[in-house]
C-alpha cells in the first residue's frame, strides 16, 4: 500500500511539474478528483487486506491525516494575498481548512475514542469536515467556469497535490469515519 502512494504521489508531482494537468478545463478537474476518489473507496471496499487495514485503525489516526489542512490553510491564504488564485475560492478554502484542522487536532488530542461522547464528537467533527471539503470541490468547479485561467495555479506544483491527491484521500477518510463509527461501541 505505502508504494501505491509514492507511485500517485510522484505521478501527481510529474503531471504538475510537466504542465499537462493545466490542459485540463473544467469540470475535467473535479471529474478526475472525483473518479480518484471513487477508485479509492472501491479500492477499500473490494479489496480484502486494505480493507481490514482501514478497519484496524483508530479514529484518531484516521482524523489525523486531516491535520495537514492547516498547511493547505496556509497555502490558500498566501495565494489569495499574491492573487495566484482568486481570493472567491482560496480565501473560503483557507478558512473552511484552518477550523477543519484545528478541531481535528483537538479531537485527536481531547477526545479519546472511549471517552463517553465521543462518538457524536467524531460524528460532528466528520460532518463538518465532509461539508467543508465538498464545499471547496463545488466552489472551486464553480470559480474555473467562471474564469479557467484564474485557477490554473491548482492544476500546477504545488497546489496540483490538493485536487488530485489530498482531497480523495480527504474524502475517502470522512467516508471512512463514517463507517467507522457506525460499529457498535
Amino acid at each position: 500500500m505505502p508504494i501505491i502512494l509514492v507511485v500517485w504521489f510522484l505521478a501527481v508531482c510529474i503531471l504538475g511539474a510537466t504542465g499537462v494537468a493545466t490542459r485540463l478545463r473544467p469540470p475535467m478537474p473535479q471529474v478526475v478528483l472525483l473518479a480518484i476518489t471513487a477508485i479509492l473507496i472501491v479500492a477499500g471496499r473490494t479489496n480484502a487486506r486494505l480493507r481490514a487495514w482501514l478497519m484496524s485503525r483508530d479514529w484518531r489516526a484516521i482524523v489525523a491525516l486531516h491535520l495537514w489542512r492547516a498547511v493547505a490553510a496556509g497555502g490558500f491564504f498566501w495565494a489569495a494575498s499574491r492573487g495566484v488564485l482568486p481570493a472567491r475560492f482560496a480565501l473560503p478554502a483557507a478558512y473552511g481548512d484552518l477550523i477543519v484542522a484545528i478541531f481535528a487536532f483537538a479531537l485527536i488530542t481531547l477526545v479519546p475514542p472511549t471517552r463517553p461522547g465521543a462518538r457524536s464528537a467524531y460524528l460532528a467533527w466528520n460532518v463538518l469536515g465532509l461539508v467543508d471539503i465538498l464545499s471547496v470541490v463545488v466552489n472551486a468547479g464553480r470559480v474555473a467556469m467562471a474564469d479557467p485561467d484564474g485557477m490554473h495555479a491548482l492544476l500546477q506544483l504545488p497546489f496540483i497535490l490538493l485536487p488530485l491527491f489530498l482531497v480523495p484521500l480527504v474524502i475517502a477518510t470522512h467516508l471512512l469515519l463514517f463507517v467507522r463509527l457506525r460499529e457498535p461501541a
